[in-house]
């Protein structure tokens, strides 16, 4: 299965890289688009080494003369996965903005792809009322939500929004 791994802005983008090893050794072929933010966590040069493939991440790049790699990687992909999604992304799919390479992507699948988000914020963001909204937004357009489960959060605290184990992200994709 050909599973597009999106990685956004979250102290839990490293998990990104555990992830996208664990599918390719269950027999996936992986690609990887990113938020700007997501940058941040984790480099383009440690996501390419894992892959043996660049790292999508900017809306305009011209790659062999295509100026639309939104669309192209929609079309390649089986499964969209976001891992981890950010209150910030899980919001903007929720209201179809797509201004970055990651949402565009995203409101650019097919009905024939599945897409799932294993959520991770802090608690206080993931028990507001506007994600909720967002999340139950997306569960209508049929996006499975993976987790969040509880654990210690980046800032020490201890609440749900803890991104879902490695373990379970991978068991929910291969279970496709």
């Amino acid at each position: 299965m050909n599973v597009l791994v999106g990685i956004t802005g979250s102290i839990s983008a490293y998990k990104a890289c555990d992830i996208i090893r664990g599918l390719q050794n269950s027999g996936h072929t992986v690609k990887c688009v990113v938020t700007p933010d997501a940058l941040e966590f984790v480099t383009a040069v440690t996501l390419e080494a894992l892959l043996q493939d660049r790292v999508h991440e900017k809306m305009f790049a011209r790659i062999q003369g295509n100026a639309s790699q939104h669309v192209s990687l929609a079309e390649w992909a089986d499964l969209f996965l976001i891992a981890p999604a950010s209150a910030s992304t899980l919001a903007k799919c929720a209201h179809g903005i797509a201004d970055n390479l990651l949402t565009a992507t995203f409101i650019s699948c097919g009905e024939d792809v599945r897409i799932m988000c294993a959520p991770a914020m802090h608690t206080n963001m993931w028990l507001h009322a506007a994600t909720q909204k967002n999340i139950a937004t997306l569960k209508g357009y049929g996006v499975v939500m993976i987790g969040p489960s509880e654990g210690r959060l980046a800032n020490g605290d201890v609440g749900v929004g803890h991104i879902a184990p490695v373990e379970d992200i991978i068991s929910a994709v291969c279970e496709l």
